[in-house]
C-alpha cells in the first residue's frame, strides 16, 4: 500500500517531536543534577548578633532576616543547617580557613573578596548612621574634629570613617567597643557623645536608649553570604537562583521576612522605582520651576553672607591649624621631656605615655593598654605614696609626693611625683597627669654634702684638741725616746723610759686619729700594696689576739695575686683594714663567717656610685653572715661615736669614721650592702696607681748625726724648743731657738742658719707660713723642715712650694727628726 504524502508529513513531525522531548528530558535532568548531588547535605553556619539582621535569641536558637530566607532554601535543598554562635572576627577568621561553610550578613567590599568569596545577589543594602546623645546635636562631618567616637572594632563603618577623617583633615580619638549595643550604651549614659552603627541595627534599637539619629550618613554596602576564598561556588549559584525567584514573587519568603524582621524595608520592583521617580521628578520641575525668581532674589544675598562666612571659616581654620601646630609642639616637648609623664583616667587606666614612662617601668605600650597604674608601680607603693594625692588631685588640687621605690634587685630611687587635675572646659575632670622625676643623684650628692659639713664641723674641733694633745705628748714620747739612745737594756731605767715611751705612743696613735678625723694627715703617700698589707697584718699581735677573742668564726681571705698598687699611706691602711675587721667580727657574735678578697676592676661610664669616674680600682671587700643594719643605722654608721656596741667597750666610736676618713683622703669611695639578721658587705674602691712598692730596712741613728751644722728651732711652746734642743745637741747640731716668728726673722737677718725647724701654729697672727715667706725674702735659699702637732693642708703644701722640706708630726721621735733633717740638708 503505497503511504499517503500526509501520513509521510506526520510521521516524520512525531519523530521531531520525539527527540525534542528527548533532548528537554535530558537537559532537565542534567539541571537538576547539582541539586541531587548537593541533596541531604550539612552546612556550617556562623551567627553573630546583628539584630534585626542575625542573631542568637534567648531560647539559644538563631533567629534573624538572613535565617529565615537561608533556613527557607535549606527546607527546598534538602540541607542540613548546623549553626555556630561566636564574635564577627572569630567567625571570620573560622570562615577564611573553611571551618565555616556560609557566613551570613557580611558587608561586600573588594579588600574583603581577596581573603573571601561572597554570592551574586545582594539581599539587602546598608549603609552607616551617625547617632549622639540626647543632648548633643551634630550637623556636620567637620564638628568631628576633636570629639571621642563609639565605634566598632573591625567593623567596616570603622574603617570608612577613618579614612574620611583623614581624607577632610578631622582629627578625632576613637573608642573601639565590642559591639554595637555597647555604642548605644556609651552615648545613652554620656560617657561618649557620638557613635557609629549601620542603619539597620540603629532602626532596630534606638528606641530602646535615650539618644538620637543625626543627619549625617555614608558608606553604603551590599550584604551578602560569604564563605572561604574560592569554594562552594555551587551554593552560591543554588542562593542566587532562589533570590532572583523569590524577588519576583511578592509573596515570597524574601518579602515575608523584610516585613518581619524590617517592616517598610520592602524591596520595590524596578517599575516601582520608575513610577515613583516619574512622579518625584515631575513634583521637582514644578516646585523648582515655582522658586526659581525667589531664588534668583535671594541668591545675590545669600552670596554675599556666604563670602563674609566663608572668611570667617578661613579665619577658624587657620586658627585651628596653629592650635594643631601648637599641640604638636607640645606633645614633642612631652616626648623629648626626660621626666617619665602619663596621663590617666578616673579609673588609672593608661590614657598617654611618653618613651621616658616606658624606659621608667620597662614596659612597652602594648602592655600598658592592659594595665593601670597599680600594676605598674605595685600596690604596696601605690597605697603608700599615691592613693591620697591622686585622690585630692581629681578633687581639683595639685600635688607632690616625694617617694622612694624600691624594685626587685636594684637600688632604691626616689622620686619627685607631681600630680595634675586633667579637666575639659566644662571643668568635668576626667583624669590626672603624672610627672615622675627620679631625683636618686640629687638626694645622694644632698646627703654627701651634709655629712661632708657635718664631719668638717667635728674635724675641726678634732684638730683643735689634737693640735694640743701632741705639743703635750711630745714630753711623753720625745725625751724618754732620747734618754734610750745609748742606754742597755739592762740598764734599771731602760724599762721604765721605755713604758713611758710606749704609752705616749699610743697616746699619739690616738691623736693621730683625731687627725685623720680631722682630714688633717699630711703623711706622704707611696705606692703601696693591699695584699702585702692583708698578709703582714695576718701575722701581727692585734690580728692574731682578735681571731682568738672570735669564738665560731671562719675567716676566709682571698687575694688576687696580680693586685695592682695603690698610692697611699700604710698606717692608715692598716687602721682603716683593721677597724672593718673588728667591726666585722663583733657584728657575729654568735659565730658566722668573714670573707676577705681583693681585686682588680676596670670601670667605664658604668660606675657603681655616682661620684665615681671611670678607670682602673684597687677593691677592698669584707662580708659577713652578722647581724647586720637597716636604713637607719647605714644612714649613721660613719658618724663619729656613733655605734651599736657598748660604748668603750669595743673601742672609741671613731672606727668606722676613720675607715671614712682614710678612704676619702685616698681619693677612694666606699659602697654598703646591708640586710638585717642575713649580713654586711663592705667595698672599698682605690685609685690603682702604675707606682712601683720600694722596700724599706731598718734605720741606723748613727747615719743621720750631724757636724755642728746651725739649726734655729722656731717654736711658741717652751718645752717643745729645749727637749728638741737637746735632742739637736745629742745628734752633733748647734741648736738655737726663737718663741716667735717675729724673733726669728730677726735672728735670720743677724745671720744664716743651716737649716730652720718650723712650727706651722704659733700665736700672734704670724704663723709659720708666714714666717718662712718673711724668711726666704731675705735669704731665697734657706732650708727648712717642718715639725707640728696640728697643720692645715694647704699651708704645708704651700710652704713646701716655697722650698720648705719634710714635714714631721709631733710628737717626734729621735729617728724621725734626725732622718727628716739629714735628708734637708744632703
Amino acid at each position: 500500500m503505497t503511504d499517503c504524502p500526509h501520513n509521510t508529513y506526520y510521521s516524520s513531525f512525531f519523530k521531531r517531536l520525539l527527540l525534542c522531548c528527548i533532548v528537554i528530558a535530558t537537559f532537565t535532568g542534567m539541571l537538576s543534577l547539582p541539586c541531587r548531588l548537593y541533596a541531604n547535605m550539612t552546612l556550617t553556619v556562623g551567627v553573630y548578633d546583628n539584630n534585626p539582621l542575625l542573631f542568637m535569641a534567648q531560647d539559644g536558637s538563631p533567629s534573624g532576616l538572613y535565617i529565615d530566607i537561608l533556613e527557607y532554601i535549606a527546607d527546598q535543598e534538602g540541607w542540613e543547617l548546623k549553626y555556630i554562635h561566636n564574635d564577627w572576627e572569630l567567625l571570620i577568621q573560622e570562615t577564611q580557613r573553611g571551618t565555616i561553610d556560609l557566613l551570613p550578613a557580611i558587608a561586600y567590599s573588594p579588600e574583603r573578596a581577596t581573603r573571601l568569596s561572597f554570592n551574586d545577589e545582594t539581599i539587602l543594602v546598608n549603609w552607616a548612621e551617625v547617632y549622639s546623645s540626647r543632648n548633643y546635636s551634630l550637623s556636620s562631618l567637620l564638628e568631628l574634629e576633636g570629639q571621642k567616637i563609639a565605634v566598632k572594632a573591625g567593623d567596616i563603618h570603622f574603617e570608612a570613617l577613618k579614612k574620611l577623617a583623614e581624607r577632610f583633615n578631622i582629627h578625632c580619638r576613637f573608642i573601639e567597643t565590642d559591639g554595637y549595643d555597647t555604642i548605644f550604651e556609651m552615648l545613652d549614659a554620656g560617657y561618649v557623645h557620638i557613635g557609629v552603627v549601620n542603619r539597620l541595627y540603629g532602626k532596630a534599637n534606638m528606641q530602646n536608649y535615650k539618644i538620637k539619629i543625626t543627619p549625617l550618613i555614608y558608606n553604603p554596602i551590599e550584604l551578602r553570604f560569604a564563605t572561604a576564598k574560592g569554594s562552594n561556588r555551587d551554593i552560591f549559584g543554588i542562593i542566587d537562583n532562589r533570590l532572583l525567584t523569590y524577588k519576583n514573587s511578592s509573596d515570597s519568603i524574601y518579602y515575608q521576612a523584610i516585613q518581619r524582621w524590617l517592616g517598610s524595608e520592602k524591596e520595590s520592583k524596578l517599575s516601582q522605582y520608575l513610577t515613583y521617580f516619574m512622579i518625584g521628578a515631575v513634583v521637582i520641575v514644578l516646585f523648582l520651576f515655582g522658586i526659581n525668581l525667589l531664588l534668583r532674589y535671594q541668591v545675590s544675598r545669600q552670596t554675599r553672607d556666604l563670602q563674609e562666612s566663608n572668611k570667617h571659616l578661613k579665619k577658624e581654620m587657620a586658627k585651628r591649624r596653629r592650635t594643631m601646630q601648637e599641640l604638636k609642639k607640645y606633645a614633642r616637648v612631652v616626648e623629648a621631656s626626660n621626666d617619665a609623664i602619663a596621663l590617666f583616667d578616673r579609673d588609672h587606666n593608661h590614657l598617654l605615655v611618653n618613651s621616658a614612662y616606658l624606659k621608667v617601668f620597662q614596659k612597652n605600650r602594648d602592655q600598658l593598654q592592659l594595665t593601670n597604674l597599680m600594676q605598674v608601680t605595685g600596690q604596696q607603693f601605690y597605697d603608700l605614696y599615691l592613693r591620697d594625692p591622686i585622690a585630692r588631685c581629681l578633687e581639683g588640687n595639685q600635688m607632690n609626693v616625694t617617694a622612694i621605690y624600691s624594685p626587685d634587685g636594684q637600688r632604691p630611687k626616689h622620686w619627685h611625683i607631681h600630680l595634675g587635675p586633667y579637666a575639659v572646659s566644662d571643668g568635668f575632670i576626667l583624669g590626672y597627669a603624672l610627672d615622675l622625676r627620679d631625683i636618686t643623684q640629687q638626694v645622694e650628692l644632698e646627703n654627701q654634702l651634709k655629712h661632708a659639713q657635718k664631719m668638717e664641723a667635728i674635724g675641726l674641733l678634732a684638730g683643735g684638741v689634737a693640735h694640743d694633745l701632741n705639743n703635750i705628748l711630745s714630753g711623753l714620747v720625745s725625751y724618754p725616746d732620747m734618754l734610750l739612745v745609748g742606754r742597755d737594756k739592762d740598764d734599771p731605767m731602760y724599762n721604765p723610759l721605755h713604758i713611758i715611751k710606749k704609752s705616749g705612743t699610743r697616746a699619739a696613735a690616738i691623736v693621730s686619729d683625731l687627725l685623720t678625723l680631722a682630714r688633717r694627715s699630711v703623711e706622704n703617700m707611696e705606692p703601696t700594696n693591699f695584699n702585702a698589707l692583708i698578709v703582714e697584718l695576718q701575722s701581727s699581735p692585734d690580728y692574731t689576739l682578735l681571731l682568738q677573742s672570735a669564738q665560731g668564726i671562719q675567716v676566709d681571705v682571698t687575694l688576687d695575686e696580680e693586685l695592682l698598687n695603690i698610692m697611699g699611706s700604710q698606717i692608715h691602711l692598716t687602721k682603716c683594714f683593721m677597724n672593718l675587721f673588728t667591726n666585722a667580727i663583733e657584728a657575729m657574735p654568735g659565730g658566722g663567717k668573714l670573707t676577705v678578697s681583693t681585686r682588680n676592676i676596670h670601670f667605664g661610664n658604668n660606675t657603681p656610685l655616682p661620684e665615681m669616674v671611670e678607670g682602673d680600682y684597687v677593691v677592698l671587700s669584707m662580708t659577713d653572715t652578722g647581724m647586720g643594719m637597716n636604713s637607719e643605722t647605714q644612714s649613721h654608721i660613719f658618724e663619729p661615736f656613733y655605734t651599736s656596741k657598748v660604748m668603750g667597750r669595743s673601742g672609741t666610736g671613731l672606727g668606722m669614721t676613720l675607715v671614712w676618713g682614710t678612704v676619702k683622703d685616698h681619693n677612694g669611695h666606699i659602697d654598703i650592702r646591708s640586710e638585717t639578721n642575713v649580713g654586711t658587705t663592705f667595698d672599698l674602691y682605690f685609685p690603682a696607681t702604675c707606682g712601683v712598692v720600694t722596700t724599706t730596712t731598718e734605720k741606723d741613728l748613727t747615719e743621720y748625726r750631724g757636724n755642728g751644722e746651725s739649726i734655729l728651732i722656731i717654736d711658741d711652746v717652751k718645752e717643745q724648743r729645749e727637749f728638741a734642743s737637746e735632742i739637736l745637741t745629742m745628734l752633733g747640731y748647734t741648736a738655737f731657738t726663737a718663741e716667735s716668728g717675729e724673733v726669728a726673722v730677726a735672728l735670720v737677718r743677724e745671720r744664716k742658719f743651716d737649716a730652720l725647724v718650723l712650727d706651722m701654729i704659733m700665736p700672734g697672727g704670724v704663723d709659720g707660713l708666714t714666717t718662712y715667706e718673711k724668711i726666704i725674702a731675705i735669704r731665697p735659699d734657706q732650708k727648712a723642715i717642718i715639725a707640728s702637732g696640728f697643720s692645715d693642708t694647704a699651708n704645708v703644701t704651700r710652704a713646701q712650694a716655697l722650698g720648705a722640706g719634710s714635714y714631721v708630726r709631733k710628737p717626734y721621735t729621735v729617728l724621725s727628726l734626725a732622718i727628716a733633717l739629714k735628708r734637708e740638708l744632703s
